[in-house]
C-alpha cells in the first residue's frame, strides 16, 4: 500500500467504511460480558452539528457476532409514525451475511419520503428529540432480527451539499489560494425511488439562500452571501480567497460554514462545514517501510495556496501503540525558512516503543475555529492529519515441527518453530500464537473454525543459536480434519478477527489505532483422521545433546530425556498394549508388551478414559540421523521416523572392539567418520556417575585417536566420549564400560572316590 494524501473530510459526509470512523462508532456489547460486539454503526450523527447526518448520505451497519444466517439477505428499516419503513441499501453494498454469519450493510440515511415528516425537526417516539430516529435490522420477510436492536440516529441536515472549483469537486479550501469559479451544488434525497437528485425540478420546493460564515462569524467580509433564491440546484460562480485579511491568527487552518436554507422557510436547511487547510506535501519516499528497518526520513514542505512557505508551524509524526497513538517526532518550521521544509529522521528499533501500522504526518496548533479532526486517527486534539503511510510488520518464517501426523479427536502437543531472520533476539523468545481454521477444543472451551483462538500457554522450549530458531509448544484438540492456520506475532496476541469480514487481521488490540504486530508470520498444517491404531509420541529428542561435566572441563551426554508413547485404537477412549522397538541414531532396543523391567522403560500405565496405554521411554540418541519408533499390537504396526540433528560417526576400542576397558589398563579409543572440525572430550566417571577426571589432554578439532593413561582408569565406572562442534550445537557420544579385572584361574581337583568331596582352588596373582 502506498502512502496517501489525506484530504479533509466534509464532516457532514459520513465515511461508509473506514477505520477512521470506527473509533466514534456506537457499539452494542453482549450482556454476557464476553466483549463480542453485536453491532457497530459507523456514524450515528450525534456529537455536534458537524457530525449530524444528512438525508441520503451513506452509513454502514456491521453485525459482528456470527449470529446471522449465511447467504441470507437483510435490510435496514426505520421506525416512523406509520410503522417500520424500508431504507434504501447502497447498490455497491452486500445484503447477504457472509460465511461466518456477519454482515456489513451500507444504506442511505432516510429523508422526508421515508419518514413522512420533517427529518430534522420531528421524530416518531416521544422519548426522542428532534431529528432522532430509530433504525433496526430485518430479514426479507420483514422479521426484526434482534428485538432489542433499536439504534437511534441523529439527522441534522436536509440537503446534501457538494463544493466545486470549476468542474472539480473539492472538500476543502486551501489558505491563500484564489478560486475564481467556486460554486455549490445542492442535492435532495427523494427516497427509495429516485434517490439523490439535484434540487432543480421544482422551483417552489427547491429555492435556496446560500450564505458562507467565517470561523469567528464576525470578520469582514463575512457573512458572505454566495447566492439567493437558487432554483436550479447550482449557485452562481463566486470568487473566493481566504487569506491573511480574513484569517488573522497564526493558525491558518479554520472551519468555515455554509448554510443552505429554503428561501421561504429557513427552518428547512443544511449547515455544513467547509475546512480551510494548508498544502502539506511529502518530498521523501515513504514506501516499502518495514518495522525494524534501521532508519527512514520523513521530509516535506508546508505551503499556502500561493506556494509560499508557512513558517512557525509545528509538523508532527504519530505512530500507533496499544490503546492509542504516540508522538514519534515533531519539527517546528523556522520563521526564516524560505521553503517551509520540515524533516524528521526516524528509527523503529524495538527499544523506541514505536509500532508497525499506519503512521500519520500533520500539523498541530491551537486557535479559535481550528478544524477539529480529533475523531479521526490519530485522535489527537489540535492535530490535522495530511498524510499517512504504512510501516509493515517484519515477516518471519513459522514452521510446524511435529514429526507425527496431527490427528483429529486426540489431545496432542503442537510444536512450533519461529525462525529469527532479523537483528533482534529477545522478541523471538516472547512470541504469541493463535490458531484458526478448524473446529477444536482448547482451554476448556469449544472453538469454531472461524474463531481466532488465543494460545495463552505456549511455552518456549528452547532458542538455538545455530539456526536462530525459537521453539514453542502447546496442547490442542482438533474436532475435525482439514487445514488449520497458526499465526505467531510480537508483541501481544493478534487475536481479533476483523469485524468487517471475519477474516484474520494482523491488527493488534484496538482496531481504530491501525496498530499491527511488529513481527508476524503464519503457516498451515493438516489435521488427518486416525487409523485402526493411533500412536501419539511426545517429547521426541530432536538433537544429540550434551552438558558440561562437573570436573576437568569435560562433557557428558544428557541422560534425563524421556519420550512419551501413547497407544490408542481409533479413538482416544480406547487403549492398546504394544511392543515398542527403537532403532537408529546409535540405538537398538525393544520393549515387549510385558517387559516391565526393561532398562529403557521409565514408567507405564493405562487409561481408558482418554489416556490410552502410555509408555515413558528413555530415548537418548547417540548420533545424528533418523530415529525410528515401531509400535506393534497384533497385526497392527505403526512406524514413525524422526530426524535427529547431530554428528555421525562411531567409537571403538582397540582390544576386542567391545567398548570395554579393564580397570587399571588402557586401550586406544578411536573415532571413525566424525567431522574433522569436531573437538572431543573424554571424561571418566565412577559407578555412581560421579565425575572423576578428564582423560584426554588435548581437545583440538580433528583428533580421532586417544590412549588414556592406565593409572587414570583406577576404578570400575564409565568413560564418556563426546565429540562436537559447539558453534552449531552438533554432537555425538558413546559410553565405554570400565570393567573389573577378569584374570582368575579356577582349578578343579578330581574328588576322592571315597568321600566324593569336590575341592576348588582359586589362584590369584
Amino acid at each position: 500500500m502506498r502512502g496517501r494524501k489525506i484530504l479533509a473530510i466534509l464532516v457532514m459526509l459520513a465515511l461508509a467504511v473506514s477505520t477512521m470512523t470506527v473509533v466514534e462508532a456506537r457499539r452494542y456489547v453482549k450482556v454476557d460480558g464476553s466483549g463480542n460486539a453485536l453491532w457497530i454503526l459507523s456514524n450515528d450523527g450525534f456529537g455536534s452539528q458537524e457530525k449530524n447526518l444528512t438525508c441520503g448520505e451513506i452509513i454502514t451497519l456491521y453485525i459482528t457476532n456470527n449470529s446471522l444466517t449465511k447467504d441470507s439477505n437483510y435490510k435496514v428499516r426505520v421506525w416512523t409514525e406509520n410503522g417500520w419503513q424500508d431504507l434504501k441499501t447502497d447498490p455497491s453494498s452486500t445484503k447477504k451475511a457472509d460465511d461466518y454469519g456477519d454482515l456489513a450493510i451500507s444504506f442511505h440515511v432516510p429523508g422526508w419520503d421515508e419518514l413522512g415528516e420533517n427529518p430534522i425537526a420531528e421524530n416518531a417516539d416521544t422519548n426522542l428529540g428532534p431529528g432522532e430516529w430509530n433504525i433496526s435490522l430485518f430479514d426479507y420477510d420483514n422479521n426484526q432480527v434482534f428485538s432489542d436492536l433499536n439504534i437511534t440516529i441523529k439527522i441534522g441536515n436536509l440537503y446534501l451539499v457538494k463544493f466545486y472549483a470549476g468542474n472539480d469537486e473539492i472538500d476543502h479550501l486551501i489558505y491563500n489560494k484564489y478560486y475564481p469559479n467556486f460554486r455549490i451544488k445542492i442535492y435532495n434525497w427523494t427516497g427509495t425511488d429516485s434517490g439523490l437528485v439535484l434540487a432543480e425540478d421544482d422551483t417552489t420546493k427547491y429555492k435556496f439562500n446560500v450564505v458562507m460564515h467565517n470561523y469567528t462569524t464576525d470578520a469582514d467580509p463575512f457573512p458572505l452571501t454566495l447566492d439567493t433564491d437558487v432554483t436550479g440546484g447550482i449557485t452562481d460562480e463566486n470568487e473566493i480567497l481566504i487569506d491573511s485579511s480574513i484569517i488573522t491568527d497564526t493558525d491558518k487552518e479554520k472551519t468555515f460554514w455554509v448554510n443552505v436554507s429554503h428561501s421561504d422557510t429557513p427552518s428547512l436547511y443544511s449547515n455544513v462545514s467547509l475546512p480551510v487547510l494548508l498544502n502539506l506535501t511529502m518530498t521523501s519516499s515513504l514506501e516499502n517501510l518495514v518495522w525494524g528497518d534501521d532508519s527512514f526520513n520523513v521530509k516535506g514542505k508546508l505551503l499556502d495556496g500561493d506556494g509560499d512557505a508557512v513558517t512557525s508551524y509545528t509538523v508532527q509524526l504519530y505512530c500507533p501503540t496499544s490503546g492509542g497513538y504516540k508522538l514519534v517526532d515533531e519539527d517546528t518550521i523556522s520563521s526564516m525558512s524560505p521553503t517551509g521544509t520540515f524533516s524528521m529522521d526516524i528509527e523503529t528499533d524495538s527499544d523506541k516503543g514505536y509500532s508497525a501500522g499506519t503512521w500519520y504526518v500533520g500539523t498541530n496548533a491551537t486557535g479559535t475555529g481550528r478544524v477539529d479532526m480529533s475523531d479521526q486517527p490519530p485522535y489527537i486534539s489540535g492535530f490535522i492529519p495530511y498524510y499517512s503511510f504504512p510501516v509493515e510488520p517484519n515477516t518471519i518464517t513459522v514452521g510446524i515441527e511435529n514429526s507425527d501426523d496431527i490427528v483429529k479427536g486426540f489431545m496432542q502437543t503442537i510444536n512450533v518453530s519461529v525462525k529469527n531472520e532479523t537483528w533482534t533476539d529477545d522478541e523471538f523468545k516472547e512470541m504469541n500464537s493463535d490458531v484458526t481454521g478448524i473446529k477444536g477444543w482448547y482451554n476448556n472451551h469449544a472453538w469454531d473454525k472461524s474463531d481466532i483462538v488465543v494460545i495463552d500457554d505456549a511455552d518456549i522450549t528452547k532458542y538455538t543459536g545455530s539456526d536462530k530458531k525459537a521453539y514453542y509448544e502447546f496442547d490442542y484438540y482438533f474436532n475435525e480434519t482439514g487445514t488449520a492456520t497458526i499465526w505467531v506475532s510480537w508483541p501481544g496476541n493478534v487475536t481479533d478477527a476483523d469485524y468487517l469480514d471475519s477474516s484474520y487481521s494482523n491488527t493488534y488490540g484496538n482496531h481504530s489505532t491501525s496498530l499491527k504486530a511488529n513481527i508476524t508470520g503464519s503457516t498451515t498444517f493438516s489435521v488427518v483422521s486416525p487409523g485402526a491404531m493411533t500412536v501419539i509420541v511426545d517429547h521426541v529428542p530432536d538433537a544429540v545433546e550434551k552438558e558440561d561435566a562437573v570436573c576437568g572441563g569435560g562433557w557428558v551426554n544428557v541422560s534425563t530425556a524421556w519420550t512419551n508413547i501413547s497407544v490408542y485404537g481409533s479413538t482416544e477412549k480406547s487403549c492398546k498394549n504394544a511392543t515398542i522397538k527403537v532403532s537408529g541414531c546409535g540405538l537398538d532396543f525393544t520393549i515387549k508388551e510385558n517387559d516391565t523391567d526393561n532398562e529403557y522403560l521409565i514408567d507405564y500405565g493405562f487409561n481408558n478414559d482418554g489416556g490410552g496405554a502410555w509408555y515413558n521411554v528413555s530415548i537418548i540418541p547417540k548420533i545424528g540421523g533418523t530415529l525410528t519408533i515401531t509400535v506393534t499390537n497384533g497385526t497392527n504396526t505403526v512406524t514413525k521416523d524422526y530426524t535427529v540433528s547431530g554428528l555421525t560417526g562411531s567409537v571403538s576400542t582397540s582390544v576386542g572392539d567391545d567398548l570395554k576397558i579393564t580397570v587399571g589398563t588402557t586401550e586406544t579409543i578411536t573415532l571413525t567418520g566424525v567431522n574433522e572440525y569436531a573437538e572431543t572430550k573424554i571424561t571418566f566417571f565412577n559407578e555412581g556417575w560421579d565425575c572423576l577426571r578428564l582423560l584426554n589432554e588435548s581437545d583440538e578439532p580433528g583428533e580421532s585417536s586417544f590412549t588414556p593413561d592406565a593409572d587414570d582408569i583406577d576404578q570400575v565406572g564409565y568413560i564418556v566420549v563426546v565429540s562436537g562442534i559447539t558453534a552449531y550445537d552438533y554432537y555425538m557420544y558413546e559410553i565405554i564400560d570400565v570393567v573389573p579385572v577378569d584374570d582368575l584361574t579356577v582349578n578343579v581337583t578330581t574328588p576322592d572316590v571315597n568321600n566324593q568331596t569336590l575341592t576348588v582352588g582359586l589362584e590369584q596373582d
